[in-house]
């Protein structure tokens, strides 16, 4: 069985589900693969398939030698500045490996930076083959790239996630909500220009409505904390890290919510049939899935009231509501499913093989 080798800097914890999965489906194509992370950016304890290492150009050859690597996919930032000249080496001198670079082509939030993204496309150059989160980054890969180029949309391990039977009432009736509408939003608050004091100006405007927000999430800081104890319609739960929790807050929401860059609680809030009310900025590669007046609702960057405006119509009108929530669910089942994710890595991989 070929092995495959897959550095992930920070191996997130939905990742690992991810990796689990492909690991299954590659070996029916006769591969296995093993994943190593920076253990200073990990903690969790090595095992089955994860291992933590020192992020060195010494270790990255140690490891490619270790575990005979027929393939290396890399997950792996330009700041380990080991990066580009592991991928030189591995291509003079080890030609019987074969590199994958897995990213969005360039650092899509600054794509004006030239002198840096001469070293982009160094690296995709260097690549025998590119993995990209979405259809939209092949603009951001040179042309003559673009054969050497497949699309694995980044999303979650739907496949992995326990059915939860309660229905969408009987979940706000055990959590308290009974008769109200929720909005949710979840995700790191510290991170990606999210803009969590927004929710405290809207809760402000609908005080005398029948409605709750929940921010479930890190990175708050104690200001935010004490504002939002004063506001009787918002209720911060901090940080929840058990799946089967969050998911059942997903279930119960009404419409998710997420002032600044939201990632992929997107595909987390369509798979759970939530409209998503999103802040017209630029975004990451998970936006692709978002069509406003379809399954959301886009709001003006920074403006309270049109994010308020917004969540009215949704919560207020059932037909809206009703068919966002349809789209939302079409949309992540039609073009971004686990399934539709692995596609994308195999063909990369038979690409090269």
């Amino acid at each position: 069985m070929k092995r495959i080798v897959l550095f992930d800097q920070d191996m997130q914890h939905y990742r690992q589900s991810i990796y689990n999965y492909f690991d299954i489906e590659f070996q029916k194509y006769g591969y296995s693969l093993v994943v190593y992370y920076d253990r200073k950016l990990n903690t969790d304890n090595s095992c089955s398939i994860f291992h933590s290492i020192k992020y060195s150009f010494k270790y990255f050859l140690n490891t490619v030698n270790k575990e005979d690597a027929d393939i290396v996919i890399l997950f792996v930032w330009l700041k380990y500045y080991h990066l580009l000249p592991f991928m030189a080496y591995i291509r003079i001198i080890k030609q019987n490996v074969k590199l994958i670079t897995w990213s969005k082509g360039i650092n899509i939030h600054r794509p004006n930076q030239t002198i840096k993204n001469q070293l982009y496309f160094l690296r995709q150059k260097l690549s025998h083959a590119l993995l990209l989160y979405s259809k939209e980054n092949i603009e951001h890969v040179k042309n003559e790239y673009h054969k050497k180029s497949f699309i694995a949309p980044n999303t979650l391990n739907f496949t992995a996630f326990a059915e939860i039977r309660e229905t969408k009432q009987e979940l706000k009736e055990y959590y308290g909500y009974k008769g109200s509408k929720v909005v949710l939003m979840i995700g790191r608050l510290d991170v990606h220009r999210r803009k969590p004091e927004l929710f405290l100006e809207v809760c402000e405007k609908l005080q005398d409505d029948d409605y709750y927000v929940i921010i479930i999430g890190g990175g708050l800081s104690q200001n935010k904390v004490d504002r939002i104890s004063k506001c009787p319609n918002i209720d911060y739960l901090g940080s929840i890290y058990q799946e089967n929790i969050i998911n059942r807050y997903y279930k119960m929401a009404d419409v998710f919510c997420m002032p600044g860059r939201i990632g992929l609680a997107l595909n987390h809030a369509f798979y759970y049939e939530n409209p998503v009310v999103l802040e017209r900025i630029p975004q990451g590669a998970e936006v692709t899935l978002f069509e406003d007046g379809k399954n959301g609702l886009y709001f003006s960057p920074g403006d309270a009231k049109d994010m308020y405006n917004k969540l009215k119509t949704i919560l207020w009108d059932k037909n809206i509501a009703a068919k966002y929530s349809i789209e939302a669910k079409n949309s992540v089942d039609k073009h971004a499913s686990i399934n539709q994710m692995f596609d994308g890595f195999i063909g990369a991989i038979k690409y090269v093989s």
